[in-house]
């Protein structure tokens, strides 16, 4: 699997983790496997925002892309 696919899967399944603990409505403060529920939205927050291509990316990527001049699947 590419780099950028793996990324995507990572990032849905933080994605999904997000969503799933915002749905069940726990108390902030409950603690799971040494971390409070808090602190495992921002890890969630944080690792999506890592994941984040457009955010990540800098001039060298873009200069490669400009470079390519076909596709294929």
């Amino acid at each position: 699997m590419s780099n950028w696919r793996s990324s995507a899967v990572t990032a849905d399944i933080a994605q999904a983790f997000l969503k799933a603990i915002q749905a069940a409505k726990m108390q902030p403060e409950a603690e799971i496997d040494g971390r409070t529920i808090a602190e495992w939205m921002v890890w969630a927050e944080h690792r999506l925002e890592e994941l984040d291509p457009l955010k990540q990316w800098s001039r060298e990527h873009f200069t490669t892309l400009a470079g390519i001049n076909g596709w294929s699947s």
